[in-house]
Order: structure tokens, then C-alpha cells, then sequence
């Protein structure tokens, strides 16, 4: 099974896991993304650094390697790639299909 080996983030509202198989899935739960806050503005577009996001659920796109077929599990579970409005509650199961 592999592992997480590292965490990032091009913003606010998102982390990335990357996988040591060469998954990498993309969590983003800020403003326009497929989640509670998809028509959510932020009040102050020139600082979106300030903003706090908080969301029930996520937009998930897989931005790695397919060795495992989880671009067709994330489109065959939640309709598509990347993955709409994903209950919170989901993805422990999303990060260990994942590793395999």
C-alpha cells in the first residue's frame, strides 16, 4: 500500500496529498470550486489570503499519475473528474483507494 510523502497547497481553501505512487489528489473547498462555497465571493478580492474557507463538501481532482484507476473511481463514484461537491465525510475512503 503506499503512502502520503507530502502535503501542499497553491491556496487557500485546497491541500494537495501526494502519494509515493505518483497519485496526487488536489482537496479544494475555496470560492467557485465544486463545493458548499461554489457561489461564494470573497470580500476582498484584491487579499484572497485573508479569506477563511470552511465547507461540508469538496471539489476532488486528480492531478498525478493514474497507475491505480482513481481518475475512473472518483468519475465512476461521483460523476467526473474532477469530482463535485464530495461529502467531507468521504475522503478517508477517496485517500485509501488512493494508496493502493
Amino acid at each position: 500500500m503506499s503512502k502520503i510523502n507530502k502535503i501542499s497547497s497553491g491556496k487557500n481553501g485546497q491541500i494537495v496529498y501526494h502519494f509515493d505512487n505518483g497519485v496526487k489528489l488536489s482537496f479544494i473547498w475555496d470560492w467557485g470550486a465544486y463545493s458548499d462555497n461554489h457561489m461564494a465571493r470573497p470580500k476582498d478580492l484584491t487579499n484572497l489570503n485573508n479569506e477563511t474557507w470552511e465547507s461540508t463538501t469538496v471539489e476532488i481532482y486528480s492531478i498525478g499519475d493514474n497507475r491505480n484507476g482513481i481518475e475512473e473511481y472518483l468519475d465512476n463514484k461521483y460523476g467526473g473528474s474532477p469530482a463535485g461537491f464530495v461529502p467531507v465525510g468521504d475522503i478517508p475512503r477517496i485517500l485509501l483507494r488512493a494508496a493502493k
